[in-house]
């Protein structure tokens, strides 16, 4: 019996909607879309009863933006959740046991790219102006997305841009890197382009590794790695986890050993504080206020590192975008939690029969407080100090945060404590662990932005009001969850319902 290849490649392609729509997620995605989608229509359906055309025109202009960016936002998220199933399904014994799988899976990857490109070129390129542009960005991201989700340390590659700016800047004799790159593009803007997609389509096809030993090897590193962190739904034993990285996370949590130490110390602590220690080190306030430290810490050696010696503009483009690291790094607790409670999901049964332990919808709210406090410990501290990298950003360099970040920045600060909604769902039914559980909060987080940027362009409100606003919303749904987690199972043991 003879297979059609392009059947193959098109049952590739559709494995990670098949895989979503099975875990039962397909309904927050769609809502999610719609409330990316929401802004831009609603923006041009307004703009057709408007009057004044100086309104019109910022309602198209705002309408223009917001759907570009919520349509990139979506081509992204669907790219990675596509590599993902990808990535699984190159699994060793079958590269090297099953004619042709290897080079399909890497045709659906370059098919998949190719088209996303495409979109993006035909979307947002040409309603920008800019599709040449538009398709070198898409090209190159979407590959080097692809790669970070196969080598994870290639995240840390970002530690050597102040040096890549450096050469760029260098190389067109240049003290603006915005001059440097519009000069450099517009002289060679085919060549550059040609050279992204080459490279990209190489990149991809290299992540599709073809068995034996060394892929075998990076395949449960992988996997073990991807449980010790919270990705899976069970922890993995400490001897098996890399030793690298199993000496961070014993530093990391000293702290908590030292804690509760002390708890166990006292006959008369209460039971609520040893039950959360029960939960392990990932989800106490101790772990909270170690992840302040630690990116307080290695984000002023790396900022002393990286801004000697370099002009005023470079320092400023590097004060601007740790200002939205941390936002990015101290902002994701939500999105983390529920793996985390996976990993003790069998002993928190026996947790519930410790003396003293709140039960029912006693400790469904009980979880919920604590974990909230945690968010709230994490989140005003990255507020606090995105504020003080922006402030100093600026100070060092007038517009230093539009030219780096294209004013991200403050739409993703105003996202951050509606995201804290997150630690009010219900628990019992929390779904089994896959791939995809954090592309449904990373679109909602998304519309989040897109809504707070329409709220600015068209009714001319600063972030720090939208802010207020968002927050005003989430302490209401907090309280609705509140009343509701009287009439709701007990959260111990989470997705026991599910």
């Amino acid at each position: 019996m003879r297979h059609d290849p392009s059947a193959s490649i098109a049952h590739i392609l559709a494995a990670a909607w098949h895989q979503r729509r099975n875990s039962g997620g397909l309904w927050g995605i769609v809502a999610v879309v719609g409330s990316c989608a929401a802004a831009p229509v609603g923006l041009l359906a307004w703009s057709l009863v408007a009057h004044p055309l100086e309104l019109v025109e910022r309602l198209r202009h705002g309408a223009m933006l917001s759907g570009s960016i919520g349509a990139i936002a979506l081509l992204a998220s669907g790219w990675a959740m596509l590599v993902g199933t990808v990535l699984q399904q190159n699994h060793p014994a079958l590269a090297r046991l099953v004619p042709g799988h290897v080079a399909r899976l890497r045709t659906a990857l370059l098919v998949a790219w190719a088209a996303l490109v495409l979109a993006i070129t035909a979307g947002p390129g040409f309603v920008l102006d800019a599709p040449l542009l538009c398709a070198c960005c898409a090209a190159g991201g979407l590959a080097l997305l692809a790669c970070a989700l196969r080598w994870p340390l290639l995240w840390l590659l970002g530690i050597v841009a102040p040096f890549v700016v450096r050469a760029v800047l260098a190389l067109h004799d240049s003290d603006d890197i915005d001059v440097a790159l519009v000069n450099g593009w517009s002289h060679q803007s085919w060549l550059i382009t040609a050279v992204v997609v080459t490279a990209g389509a190489l990149l991809l096809v290299s992540i599709v590794r073809s068995g034996g030993r060394n892929h075998l090897a990076a395949y449960e590193a992988g996997r073990v790695v991807a449980c010790y962190f919270g990705m899976g739904s069970r922890a993995v034993a400490p001897s098996v986890v890399l030793p690298a990285v199993n000496g961070l996370r014993a530093v990391a949590s000293r702290p908590y050993e030292w804690w509760m130490a002390r708890v166990l110390a006292r006959r008369d602590s209460a039971p609520s504080t040893r039950l959360q220690l029960a939960l392990g080190p990932s989800l106490h306030w101790v772990s909270r206020v170690g992840d302040v430290f630690w990116t307080i810490a290695f984000g002023s050696v790396a900022l002393t590192l990286f801004a000697t010696n370099t002009g005023a503009e470079v320092r400023a483009a590097i004060f601007a975008w740790a200002s939205f690291s941390v936002l990015l790094t101290l902002g994701a607790m939500p999105t983390q939690t529920p793996g985390r409670l996976r990993k003790t999901q069998r002993e928190q049964a026996l947790l519930l029969l410790l003396p003293g332990a709140p039960r029912g919808n006693a400790l469904s709210r009980w979880l919920a407080l604590r974990l909230t406090l945690q968010g709230l410990l994490a989140t005003g501290a990255g507020l606090l100090l995105w504020w003080g990298l922006a402030t100093l950003a600026e100070a060092t360099s007038p517009g230093a945060l539009d030219l780096a970040l294209g004013g991200i920045g403050p739409l993703c600060a105003v996202t951050l404590l509606p995201m804290l909604m997150l630690l009010w769902r219900r628990w019992a039914w929390l779904r089994p662990s896959s791939s995809f559980d954090n592309v449904p909060p990373l679109l909602a987080q998304v519309a989040l932005g897109l809504l707070a940027l329409a709220l600015h362009l068209v009714t001319g409100a600063s972030y720090l009001a939208i802010g207020v606003g968002f927050a005003v919303l989430t302490c209401a749904w907090c309280a609705w969850r509140w009343l509701r987690m009287a009439r709701e199972p007990a959260a111990f043991p989470v997705g026991r319902l599910a």
